[in-house]
């Protein structure tokens, strides 16, 4: 199966840049990193024809827009385009999510990640200067993503927001306050099996492809 494939290949990437992270050669990550969200929108992309699901275009742009974030924060100066980049990406996550998501409101998820919030920013707010304000709001949306990932009831979804907002805390960290082998390790490990999760979470919720479908298309 292509769809297989394609995810032992992500993972073969990931392991690598990976090793290239430990091994201090960031300059070779440009034969790494970048091929990480193409390798995942193919897995994507042939995941739903094997599983006969139908394709959320949402979810093809918000891996375009991750893989621009990814390009951009390989630049010494690309922090802030490549934030942007990642706030179109979760902004695409929770108009998914939005769509997905089941039953009443949860104030007590809701309460819970306002509290990770508010501490996480109040640990960097010294360390952001100027950039104090587009983290705010960068933040905000996480949150927001990760709220409605838990309210779509879907473990895979869940599960992948959760290692998103792991990755992303991370990356703050790293990038503001204090830098470190194992933060990148970390971020970048979270950050494509959080991917992972959410691709293989937004296809099984996915309505399956009828006859009807077929010819609407």
């Amino acid at each position: 199966m292509k769809s297989r494939a394609l995810l032992i290949l992500l993972l073969s990437f990931l392991l690598a840049d990976l090793v290239l992270i430990a091994s201090g050669l960031q300059e070779f990550r440009w034969w790494t990193k970048p091929f990480l969200m193409p390798i995942l929108l193919g897995y994507f992309w042939f995941l739903t024809i094997e599983k006969k699901k139908i394709r959320n275009n949402y979810l093809i742009f918000a891996i375009l827009f991750s893989f621009l974030g990814d390009v951009f924060l390989l630049f010494q100066n690309g922090i802030l385009f490549g934030l942007a980049e990642f706030l179109l990406a979760h902004i695409f996550y929770c108009l998914i999510f939005y769509r997905k998501k089941q039953g009443n409101r949860r104030f007590d998820f809701l309460a819970v990640i306002l509290i990770y919030l508010i501490f996480l920013l109040s640990f960097l707010w010294n360390s952001l200067g100027s950039m104090q304000i587009p983290v705010v709001v960068y933040a905000l949306t996480v949150a927001t993503m990760l709220y409605f990932a838990l309210c779509t009831k879907n473990r895979l979804l869940a599960v992948g927001a959760l290692l998103f907002v792991i990755s992303d805390s991370a990356l703050s960290v790293e990038l503001f306050k204090h830098q470190a082998v194992f933060l990148r390790l970390l971020v970048m490990l979270t950050y494509v099996l959080g991917q992972l999760f959410l691709v293989k979470g937004i296809v099984e919720t996915s309505k399956a492809i009828t006859t009807q479908n077929v010819c609407e298309q």
